[in-house]
């Protein structure tokens, strides 16, 4: 993953393909990290989707991402597609990914590596075209080293 750092505490990230993580400190606040992005790309006419890692129980954040199969959980009485599939072609904005359970980030990996997405109970995978652009406002060094964010996904 090529990875372009500034000299403070807040960081920048680009990923695989057209993925980027951002990282920033309070006392370098960004208004919004999405603004102006695709204004004049391919994808500007495109769904941009934020979903707020931090904001979404940890148990529903998989299937807020991936979507489910009807009956694949108690309470899913029918299927439902992901914010990855809502974002096709589009943008996908992952605000504090530094949140999100270690094991979800292995899927999220996958997704950015494979560009296909399994939804929860689901038997097949579903390609996906998506740009994804995180966020966090927590050190990923330290959390990389406490083994609780994944070394291969920052």
């Amino acid at each position: 993953m090529h990875q372009t750092r500034s000299p403070r505490h807040g960081s920048f990230f680009a990923g695989p393909a057209s993925s980027a993580l951002l990282q920033w400190t309070p006392d370098h606040p960004v208004a919004s990290p999405t603004a102006g992005c695709g204004s004049n790309g391919a994808r500007r006419h495109k769904p941009l989707l934020p979903v707020n890692c931090a904001a979404i129980p940890e148990a529903l954040i998989e299937s807020e991402l991936f979507g489910h199969e009807k009956g694949a959980f108690t309470g899913a009485g029918e299927a439902r597609k992901g914010l990855f599939q809502a974002a096709e072609g589009g943008t996908l904005f992952i605000d504090e990914i530094g949140e999100m359970p270690l094991g979800l980030q292995s899927k999220l990996l996958r997704a950015l590596e494979n560009k296909k997405i399994r939804p929860v109970g689901g038997t097949r995978e579903v390609s996906v075209d998506v740009r994804l652009i995180a966020a966090t406002n927590r050190d990923l060094n330290k959390i990389v080293k406490r083994r609780e964010f994944r070394e291969d996904l920052y």
